[in-house]
């Protein structure tokens, strides 16, 4: 009777123990947090975020096979992207809906405010800072309504950091 006993919680603990992982440890696959709310050089540390990205967002994936890999890219919310192509003078806003679809919209030529936050690369022909720099703040337009996005100087001691608000149209 005590080894049916001893077996049985055994197999209820094992039994407990497999479901309370799947459900308390989702798949992160396309949520990872890593680099979110930052501005990446896609050169250095933003090129294996942006193939990470390219992976699990498919309408990232053709917008950068069709129009190649942007210079940095910006994370400043789990709903939305912003790739930048500074020779181009463009940003290209990716935004998910609350109906889970992907839009995009574009900005040119890139903002003063923008300017002043992107780091300083020889190869995307980006100044180096001149350390009279303060938050870049720009606005983008989604389907629907406008988004805010702001972001420090890369030169802060705390690191950059990137946020954004959207809100509907009026």
């Amino acid at each position: 009777m005590t080894r049916t006993l001893l077996a049985c919680a055994l197999a209820v603990g094992a039994a407990a123990c497999a479901t309370g992982r799947s459900s308390t440890a989702p798949a992160r696959s396309a949520a990872d947090t890593r680099y979110l709310y930052q501005l990446l050089d896609v050169r250095k540390l933003g090129a294996q975020e942006l193939a990470r990205i390219e992976k699990v967002n498919p309408t990232v994936a053709s917008y950068v096979a069709t129009a190649g890999k942007p210079d940095f890219l910006i994370e400043p919310g789990p709903s939305d992207l912003q790739l930048v192509y500074y020779t181009r003078s463009l940003l290209v806003h990716f935004h998910q809906g609350a109906n889970g679809v992907w839009t995009t919209s574009q900005l040119t030529p890139l903002p003063t405010s923008l300017l002043g936050v992107l780091p300083g690369d020889i190869r995307a022909g980006t100044p180096a800072a001149s350390g009279n720099e303060m938050t870049g703040c720009w606005p983008t337009a989604i389907p629907g309504g406008t988004c805010q996005t702001c972001c420090t100087p890369p030169d802060l001691p705390a690191g950059q950091n990137c946020t954004i608000q959207c809100k509907p149209g009026r």
